[in-house]
């Protein structure tokens, strides 16, 4: 019986390596990273660079490590309640967000400059709702929605902050 666990986890683990979406994409914002920060971990500014956003509320130490934001967020329709926590940061080069909520799962931001700008490389990992025991009906669908929305949120952000805006 002493076996048991560690096959528990590894079977566990292997679940979740299995049922985990992982998108990533990239864009080059003409910017330091300290600028792209400004920015995309302004509470304030989330609602005009992130697609669906309606309504943010942040801890006041927001983006301290540990901190957390929960945001409304509108798609197809409905509304959903997402929490994300800063797990790590690491100014001008990572952010590490857990996101819970209607999707359980991890955004990393990377910020690797080059020149006169910086690569954003945002890694996306979540494991699909499961919508009443037929969410594998719409993974397809959710996949393509979320890259679709990831894609639009990093060409907004890049416009903001290469326009200069702050809060």
């Amino acid at each position: 019986m002493s076996d048991a666990a560690p096959i528990d986890a590894r079977i566990k683990a292997a679940y979740n390596e299995i049922m985990t979406t992982t998108i990533k994409r990239f864009i080059y914002i003409d910017a330091p990273p300290e600028a792209i920060d400004a920015v995309g971990l302004d509470p304030t500014m989330i609602e005009k660079w992130f697609p669906g956003v309606t309504d943010v509320d942040a801890d006041d130490d927001y983006p301290a490590v540990g901190s957390s934001i929960r945001i409304k967020y509108r798609a197809a329709g409905l509304t959903f309640d997402v929490n994300q926590t800063l797990e790590e940061r690491q100014p001008g080069e990572l952010s590490v967000i857990r996101l819970s909520g209607i999707v359980d799962g991890e955004s990393r931001w990377i910020y690797t400059p080059e020149d006169n700008r910086t690569k954003v490389s945002v890694h996306y990992s979540y494991e699909p709702p499961n919508v009443g025991g037929i969410g594998w009906m719409f993974e397809g669908a959710v996949e393509r929605a979320t890259a679709n929305n990831l894609e639009q949120s990093l060409r907004n952000l890049k416009q903001l902050v290469e326009a200069g805006q702050q809060a």
